[in-house]
């Protein structure tokens, strides 16, 4: 018995990790993006330079490097970005599947946008502790559909 409540607890615990995975998504998306409109803006000011090199000029071919090193880069941010993305819709897939649309607020609110139990109990018209308890309840329904296991598994 105890054995089955401690493996129930992991998988709780797994559920909860998983949702709150969705805002370290998004800022790490954000800084991806800001990274790339850098990467953009320094290929900009390169190909710019070579506007106005000769093409046997020893500095242009380090300035043509140089900007596909940067397309380099930027494809990669943007396959990272698109991996993150898949990762957040993953975690609204599990939050849409709920049956309740009190939970599924919740959890959107809480793990998506970010508020606090107290905004999320305001908007809910509820005391804090209630909101608590149906936060319980709405892990352990994701817990028991195994969205966690499955996104894990796909490596996202």
């Amino acid at each position: 018995m105890e054995r089955e409540e401690r493996g129930e607890n992991e998988r709780i615990a797994a559920a909860k990790a998983f949702l709150s995975e969705a805002l370290r998504c998004d800022r790490r998306i954000e800084a991806l993006l800001e990274r790339a409109r850098h990467y953009e803006e320094m290929a900009t000011r390169i190909t710019g330079r070579m506007g106005r090199m000769e093409r046997s000029d020893a500095a242009y071919s380090r300035v043509e490097e140089g900007a596909v090193a940067l397309a380099d880069l930027s494809e990669a941010l943007a396959r990272e970005v698109e991996r993150l993305t898949g990762r957040v819709r993953e975690i609204e897939e599990a939050i849409d599947a709920l049956p309740d649309a009190r939970e599924r607020d919740m959890l959107r609110w809480r793990y998506l946008n970010g508020w606090t139990w107290e905004h999320v109990a305001g908007a809910l018209f509820v005391h804090v502790r209630q909101v608590y308890r149906m936060h319980d309840k709405a892990l352990e329904t994701v817990a028991a559909r195994g969205f966690a296991d499955r996104a894990e598994a796909a490596g996202l």
